[in-house]
């Protein structure tokens, strides 16, 4: 933004407040452009936003957005900014396709087919608790385990506690399982049969609908195996595989009938969601902006984040009933333009004084009237 040549306008925290809010805001409202929420075309033009800031305004300020702290970052074509430009070759060259990102990832039997990966570990009500981004392997070595290198490191903070953790087959296994125990951490999940010193159950065709086969170890690790339509396979370091529950089927003819099913499959089937229940409510209004700056999108993800964030803290505070049953659309389309958008606005026009003025006079010239 400082380069010769160019318009730069000093910006202020108020400012990129109210550029973060009038975000919140497209993702309430959607149109094709960000630029659509500024045109003429009466069916588009949003007032609520535009009063707020204009259309060149917000593009320079998204073009020149940055998160860097370049006091920190090694000068221009330094040693280290070569070494590290020389590491990301070789990454490229070694471990990923021509084209794709450093960090974006492929997943075939997926929605989406590529994207970048972000591990999540949630409460049960949704609320995010800690993430991290996927980055390849650490170090020089070939990264073995990653599940449960992913798993440690979210469960390091609830060694101690008794908390129970649930993870699908990708990060579980019995190393796993053992680690977990010593750290007094409660685990339970779905596991592939074929993994390390797991042993061997009962054959699918020995097993009726309903039947379970289990082991115990040393240890005191379980795993199960459970025949439904298919088998399930449940590895635990808490539950006892002897205790039965029943469950509720529904039957070709259309009859509903109760089958045993072990209380670890239960357990595992009533909290495996919470990550899931966090994406609906993201998916709701989430930004969701395409970008020629990988980045972009990763920033609006996080941002989309606090969000859901701020609507399950929301709800736990409040003491009336209709507010704890409101839900995400209610908080998005109500609390957000009028508690965070309007007050943060209002706060910002008067801390620019006659300055607020000047960035719209500068600034909305010309592409006010124009159509994306």
């Amino acid at each position: 933004a400082t380069q010769s040549g160019k318009a730069f306008s000093p910006t202020m925290p108020e400012e990129i407040d109210v550029f973060v809010a009038v975000n919140l805001v497209m993702g309430i409202k959607k149109l094709p452009s960000y630029r659509d929420y500024w045109c003429s075309a009466p069916d588009l033009h949003v007032t609520y936003i535009s009063m707020f800031m204009p259309l060149k305004r917000f593009s320079w300020l998204l073009h020149y957005l940055h998160l860097n702290d370049n006091n920190v970052m090694p000068a221009r074509n330094s040693p280290a900014q070569l070494q590290a430009f020389r590491e990301d070759c070789n990454r490229r060259e070694h471990g990923k396709v021509q084209g794709q990102e450093l960090f974006e990832t492929v997943h075939a039997k997926k929605p989406i087919k590529r994207g970048y990966k972000i591990w999540m570990i949630c409460a049960q009500s949704g609320y995010c608790l800690d993430f991290e981004l996927y980055t390849g392997k650490q170090g020089s070595e070939v990264g073995k385990d990653l599940g449960g290198r992913v798993v440690r490191q979210f469960c390091s903070s609830l060694r101690g506690k008794n908390h129970k953790v649930y993870f699908d087959k990708f990060f579980n296994s019995y190393q796993l399982q053992i680690d977990l125990r010593d750290g007094q951490i409660l685990a339970c999940g779905t596991v592939n049969s074929n993994r390390k010193l797991l042993p061997k159950l009962k054959e699918d065709k020995d097993l009726q609908r309903g039947q379970h086969d289990y082991r115990i170890s040393d240890t005191n690790v379980s795993i199960l195996k459970w025949r439904d339509k298919r088998s399930v396979f449940i590895l635990s370091n808490y539950h006892d595989p002897k205790n039965v529950g029943k469950v509720t089927r529904r039957e070709r003819n259309g009859e509903t009938v109760e089958i045993s099913c072990p209380e670890a499959v239960i357990n595992y089937n009533s909290h495996m969601n919470f990550v899931d229940k966090f994406d609906q409510l993201k998916s709701c209004y989430d930004i969701d902006r395409k970008s020629h700056k990988w980045w972009h999108r990763i920033f609006s993800h996080f941002l989309d984040c606090s969000v859901v964030n701020s609507f399950l803290v929301y709800k736990e505070l409040q003491s009336t009933t209709r507010a704890r049953n409101s839900d995400i659309e209610e908080f998005s389309s109500f609390c957000l333009p009028r508690s965070l958008s309007s007050s943060v606005c209002q706060s910002a026009q008067a801390s620019f004084g006659g300055q607020s003025t000047q960035f719209r006079s500068a600034f909305s010239r010309s592409g006010r009237n124009k159509t994306a």
